[in-house]
């Protein structure tokens, strides 16, 4: 997750998109990974996903800083949905 936005997002942009376009929803969350060969594995795609940050993190100790960016970006969709925008 640490080079999420300069290398895994650049490189499925397109997927991406296509899955943001066919879904036709305001907001999706996708949970996904890459195989072996660099190929796009999707598990989940949906509004309802559980984004939590409750893991201890002594076992998760990377996880709050990518969290914090996962709320932030939420809260900001939010802002903007009820401004209009």
């Amino acid at each position: 997750m640490d080079n999420f936005d300069t290398d895994f997002a650049p490189r499925h942009a397109a997927a991406m998109q296509e899955i943001n376009q066919r879904m036709g929803l305001d907001y999706l969350g996708i949970d996904c990974a890459e195989t072996a060969d660099g190929q796009l594995l999707i598990f989940e795609v949906d509004t309802g996903m559980v984004v939590h940050d409750m893991d201890p993190p002594d076992i998760f100790p990377y996880k709050h800083a990518h969290m914090s960016k996962v709320f932030a970006a939420f809260r900001q969709m939010l802002v903007r949905a009820a401004q209009g925008e």
